[in-house]
């Protein structure tokens, strides 16, 4: 083989391994809190997943769908409905395809928060 084409075939596998989203722990977390509702630490899952919010957007990457929803459900599992309805806010924002799930969820809210 070329040279020439062994760097593209190298580059090519490179570039295949890369993802769009920065995922972080959102699929771990989504996992936890489903299999197990009361074996993990809500404090802790809240946190890491802030900090992968904050990770993507320093990284310039967008936010993976379906993260601020997570983060949302488990503020209202915490009692915090402020920090709930924001990131579900931020959800319907980003991805105007979830509008209709994430609605439902803002009615489930406690009103004025």
């Amino acid at each position: 083989m070329k040279p020439c084409t062994v760097l593209a075939l190298a580059l090519a596998c490179v570039s295949c391994t890369t993802t769009y989203y920065e995922w972080g722990r959102y699929e771990d977390s989504v996992y936890a809190v489903t299999s197990q509702p009361d074996g993990f630490d809500l404090g802790a899952e809240i946190d890491a997943l802030e900090q992968q919010v904050d990770k993507s957007i320093d990284k310039e990457r967008p936010v993976p769908p379906g993260l601020h929803a997570h983060l949302g459900y488990l503020h209202s599992v915490a009692g915090n409905p402020t920090a709930a309805r924001a990131h579900f806010e931020q959800e319907k924002a980003l991805y105007p395809e979830s509008a209709r799930f994430i609605d439902h969820l803002l009615a489930r809210l406690a009103p004025g928060t």
